[in-house]
């Protein structure tokens, strides 16, 4: 019977052992968890300041548009003034030159 007690003792400590063996194995998947989150959460703040500049990127290309499309009715202005320059000029030439 004493044979029997001793395996019976040996199971026993070696169910403790393996029981403490997945336990600190569980801690450790519990801590790295914990960094997989913290990892998360800097990717998500991460991703939050990309969305602000791509809205701030956003606000400059319509802006850009904007005075583009300014530019182009300055030129048109311009070049309308010019064109009333040019025949107020030959006016004055022909009543200066008479």
């Amino acid at each position: 019977m004493k044979n029997e007690e001793l395996i019976i003792q040996a199971i026993k400590e070696l169910n403790e052992n393996m029981l403490n063996g997945f336990n600190e194995m569980d801690k450790k998947f519990e801590e790295i968890d914990k960094r997989f989150e913290g990892v998360d959460m800097r990717f998500e703040a991460i991703d939050k300041r990309f969305e602000g500049i791509d809205k701030r990127f956003d606000r400059i290309e319509e802006r850009l548009e904007r005075i583009e499309n300014e530019q182009k009715n300055f030129r048109k202005d311009i070049s309308f003034l010019s064109e009333k320059i040019g025949e107020h000029d030959l006016i004055l030439n022909r009543i200066t030159s008479q």
